[in-house]
């Protein structure tokens, strides 16, 4: 994917790879050594579009709020969109079907960086991540 590409000028070396996945501020009944994470990287599944790139999914996606990154997985059918946060992931979502070149696929939460998946609701997009996969990938950057 192309990390930012709608977001203009970020310096990469600055901040982390978004993770694909924002901090939940309820962390009760989180067992120790543990963090709760909500997705904001989407699962499009049943793509098949082709000559459609990287750019021109994160164009169809801008709609609904900053890209943060798009990976298209061809073999698979299978296409990760990562929204800067969990409020325009959920737009995305709930937005995206029928939308042109995605008038057939299917749309779900994908899980992001870390994240273990055994760990992870696909249904809700929530998971348990370790302590110490938070401190490789979560930035305290993200909103």
């Amino acid at each position: 994917g192309q990390d930012g590409m709608m977001g203009g000028g970020r310096m990469m070396m600055m901040m982390k790879k978004h993770p694909g996945w924002v901090f939940l501020k309820n962390q009760m009944n989180v067992p120790g050594g543990y963090r709760r994470v909500l997705s904001t990287t989407l699962w499009v599944g049943s793509f098949n579009a082709d000559g459609v790139n990287e750019h021109d999914l994160g164009n169809l996606f801008a709609r609904f709020g900053y890209v943060e990154d798009v990976t298209i997985k061809r073999a698979v059918g299978s296409v990760f969109v990562t929204m800067r946060d969990r409020i325009e992931a959920e737009t995305a979502k709930s937005k995206c079907f029928g939308v042109g070149i995605l008038a057939s696929c299917k749309v779900g939460w994908g899980h992001g960086a870390g994240i273990n998946r055994d760990m992870y609701d696909y249904r809700t997009g929530e998971a348990l991540i370790t302590e110490n996969a938070f401190q490789q990938f979560g930035d305290p950057n993200l909103p």
